[in-house]
């Protein structure tokens, strides 16, 4: 299942093609989506924080899972914010 521009929003938990997950945490003053992901363990911590062109995200992800609570996202955040997770841009 693919998904679209419209559907990356903040909150949405989303999977790519190699069982990453991405949280999209928002977007910066760049209009890129700054995301949270984790590899496979879908029960690991989040462990990268990076930013991408809205056009890369829609390509690399292939699909749409979950939207997050508010009280969620803040626990990502903190865990991201714990780990000092700079954020980078994707390549």
């Amino acid at each position: 299942m693919s998904i679209q521009e419209q559907d990356v929003q903040r909150g949405w938990l989303f999977r790519t093609p190699n069982n990453q997950e991405r949280i999209v945490l928002g977007f910066n003053s760049e209009n890129k989506v700054v995301y949270a992901s984790r590899g496979g363990n879908v029960g690991g911590p989040f462990s990268v924080r990076e930013a991408s062109s809205i056009e890369r995200f829609v390509e690399k992800c292939s699909e749409r899972l979950e939207q997050y609570s508010d009280e969620q996202m803040e626990q990502v955040k903190a865990q991201c914010n714990a780990q000092n997770l700079t954020l980078t841009d994707a390549l």
